[in-house]
């Protein structure tokens, strides 16, 4: 029964998020009118969304969302871009892009925060708790429920109460406590008979029922239910209706015969099918498969894709030949990878390779279980392959041996007779050869076994002799060699240390940093003990000063280095240069001087960077980069600047770009390093590359900045996986 509550609940339930009305074609007329006000056009774009189009096509309603928040790009109408951007965040959960939504709500959460609107932060923390309650965190996704509640009674908004009650009901659901699901259940069922909430009171009224379903009290079932049938009759909800026979179905299938017929006594279920109030009939004569039919009937007819893909699993679980479970499960993976929805994949692959595997097709169930695999990591790979391997084996060994076994049997009639004959003509001839040789033969036989035996003896002893003395030999040569390479080894353990301690005390510190720009976060990964990427800061009168600074190599050689390079940008800065662009053409003299011995010195061990000058008085940032670009984030939208490809103390002169920006409150900058991008990792162990990382800064700008290092190190440390780490990742952002 654990099966019908998950399936009834969620499916009721995560509509509660977005309430689900059917709606006319206006919607989408007034949003492709282009003479009406920007504001009606969203409005109707999300009604038109959220009511039509997020279930039946996500994926869709992802980009038409983009769409309306592109209008709004130049407003700040908080409540809109709020709406739209939950309305993305929704479209990727039901897609089961779990990670990239619960990233978004965040980001929605903090955008509802700066801009002071409650409800919408109390919108993202019921949208991060069904993100975390998919994910399996129940605890966090509990914290972030009461958390939702706390604010929905403090701004008094009864509709968000009553839906956060029938998420905490859904959530004590799947975890089990059926007893705590009934409570909150029933408090918004309270809340939206008190408001005439038609839409909440049907779905707590169903979600009550499968409480009672699993508790296998029917009656009670049946009670609540049929007040849920009452008001989807009433407000016409197709999308509703399509679900109450996939429910009713699935039940008739759990207490139901082989063919999805009632066992129970049908006057246990009268009221439930015949309601003598208001004569509305519920199709109690139906079979299983006739309530499935009719869900799927519908869900065509509303463009629900997902809706369809989970009748046809449901199909083929209950239909008698292998083949239709087949054509079942394989047309819901057409509608899954079609539209993206991984849960339903993973469930129609899951059948299929039990099927496949009952057909003897192990070739096809293999290559189901590599695609089941790679959306499951809780599959036991190696089990299963292993299991099909032995399978194809088995059938193929035992269909050799039968025909081996006609064969042999062949052969073996046609040669007994001349056996037989033979036999007897030898029988006496045999006997007389072993009387006479048998004797002799024994005794040569163990004449030569005892000379080769003394032999062998005589040969294992001196082997085991000159083994010996090898043996002994090695042992005093790897002793010596031993404590040759453990003394190196300290000693260059302690060189290496020694360095770091020196690098260490030169370079700037986080601290240092942060006195400069309190807003601010670095993610700081160096390939070895020391590092060949490092930051720098300094204040000059009204100027704060950043750059993070690439070195050539990694470890000891590129550690000297940035210390070369930090001791000129302070020499530099306290000299009268003041812009990024006379501090940056400065240090190629000085490098060309210092490292290379000469002011025309052609210099390849060097340095990339990134600098900016910041103005607090007049928000005014001077960029100058070499081969280094500075991103710069506004309202999640991202600019970039790039760097000139000039390379520091190489060439006589350097030509730079100085770029100057006005930056506004909230601003994200942010600069790196190439470690970050070049590093190779995923599935195919290709480089992570510079778009990905910037797509990465508009999605976290809005977080604190804690949380925006935490996921670029996670990202990081993810893409590469078990292999090994390239180069220094050093990544720096501040907030304006």
């Amino acid at each position: 029964m654990k099966k019908i509550l998950t399936i009834i609940i969620v499916l009721l339930n995560y509509s509660n998020f977005f309430t689900q009305e059917r709606v006319e074609d206006s919607l989408w007329i007034v949003w492709n009118n282009e003479s009406l006000e920007d504001t009606a056009r969203v409005d109707a774009l999300k009604d038109f969304i959220r009511k039509e189009l997020l279930y039946s096509n996500p994926d869709s309603s992802y980009k038409l969302a983009d769409m309306g928040l592109a209008i709004l790009n130049n407003k700040k109408d908080v409540k809109r871009i709020e709406d739209l951007t939950s309305l993305k965040g929704a479209s990727l959960g039901i897609r089961s892009n779990y990670e990239k939504a619960l990233s978004l709500f965040k980001q929605n959460k903090e955008f509802s925060k700066l801009n002071n609107y409650p409800t919408g932060v109390a919108n993202n923390l019921s949208g991060m708790g069904f993100m975390y309650a998919s994910l399996g965190n129940y605890s966090m996704s509990l914290d972030l429920f009461f958390e939702a509640i706390k604010i929905y009674k403090e701004t008094k908004d009864t509709e968000g109460l009553t839906v956060c009650y029938n998420n905490l009901g859904v959530l004590y659901g799947i975890i089990g406590n059926l007893e705590q699901s009934l409570v909150f259940y029933n408090k918004s069922l309270e809340l939206a008979v008190s408001t005439n909430d038609k839409s909440n009171m049907m779905k707590s009224y169903s979600n009550i029922g499968a409480i009672y379903i699993n508790k296998k009290k029917y009656k009670e079932a049946i009670k609540y239910y049929l007040s849920a049938y009452d008001y989807l009759i009433e407000l016409n909800d197709k999308e509703m209706l399509a679900i109450f026979y996939e429910n009713l179905g699935l039940i008739f299938i759990e207490i139901g015969d082989q063919n999805g017929n009632l066992l129970i006594k049908e006057s246990d279920f009268e009221s439930f099918f015949y309601h003598k109030e208001n004569k509305k009939e519920i199709p109690h004569n139906y079979t299983a498969e006739e309530l499935i039919d009719l869900s799927l009937k519908l869900n065509q007819e509303l463009g629900s894709q997902i809706g369809v893909g989970e009748c046809y699993v449901i199909k083929g679980n209950i239909a008698e030949n292998e083949n239709d479970a087949i054509f079942y499960y394989e047309s819901a993976l057409k509608i899954a990878n079609k539209v993206g929805a991984y849960e339903l994949k993973k469930e129609a692959i899951y059948y299929l390779i039990d099927k496949y595997k009952i057909k003897k097709d192990f070739k096809k169930a293999f290559k189901l279980y590599e695609l089941y695999s790679e959306l499951k990591d809780s599959i036991n790979s190696d089990e299963i392959q292993e299991k099909l391997i032995r399978q194809e084996y088995k059938y193929n060994y035992e269909k050799q041996v039968a025909i081996d076994s006609l064969k042999h049997k062949e052969a073996q009639r046609i040669n007994e007779v001349q056996l037989a004959k033979q036999d007897t003509e030898l029988k006496n001839t045999r006997l007389q050869q072993y009387l006479l040789f048998g004797g002799l033969g024994i005794a040569a036989l163990f004449l030569i076994y005892f000379i080769r035996k003394n032999k062998q003896i005589k040969e294992q002893k001196r082997q085991v002799n000159i083994q010996k003395e090898r043996a002994d030999s090695q042992r005093d040569l790897a002793e010596e060699q031993k404590d040759i390479l453990t003394h190196q080894h300290r000693e260059i353990k302690d060189s290496i240390q020694y360095a770091h301690n020196l690098q260490k005390s030169v370079l700037p510190s986080i601290n240092d940093v942060n006195l400069n720009f309190p807003n601010s976060f670095i993610l700081y990964k160096p390939k070895d003990v020391v590092s060949g990427d490092f930051y720098w800061t300094h204040k000059k009168g009204e100027l704060n000063y950043l750059a993070v600074i690439d070195c050539t190599g990694h470890g000891v050689p590129g550690a000297f280095m940035t210390i070369v390079a930090n001791n000129l940008l302070n020499e530099i800065v306290e000299d009268d240069f003041y812009t990024p662009k006379s501090i940056v053409e400065e240090l190629h003299q000085r490098i060309k001087l210092k490292v290379g011995g000469h002011k025309d010195a052609q210099v390849r061990d060097s340095m990339d960077l990134g600098l900016f000058s910041f103005n607090k008085r007049n928000n005014e940032v001077l960029f100058i980069g070499t081969h280094t670009s500075l991103s710069i984030v506004r309202n999640s939208k991202l600019e970039s600047i790039k760097g000139s490809k000039a390379d520091i103390g190489y060439k006589p002169t350097i030509e730079l770009e100085e770029h100057k920006i006005t930056v506004c409150k909230n601003d994200m900058l942010y600069m790196h390093s190439d470690g970050f991008p070049d590093q190779k990792g995923g599935p195919r162990g290709k480089k992570f590359y510079y778009k990905p990382i910037r797509d990465k800064f508009e999605e976290i700008s809005l977080l604190n900045l804690s949380e925006q290092e935490q996921i670029l190190s996670r990202t990081f440390e993810g893409w590469k996986g078990e292999l090994e780490q390239l180069d220094d990742v050093c990544v720096i952002g501040v907030r304006i």
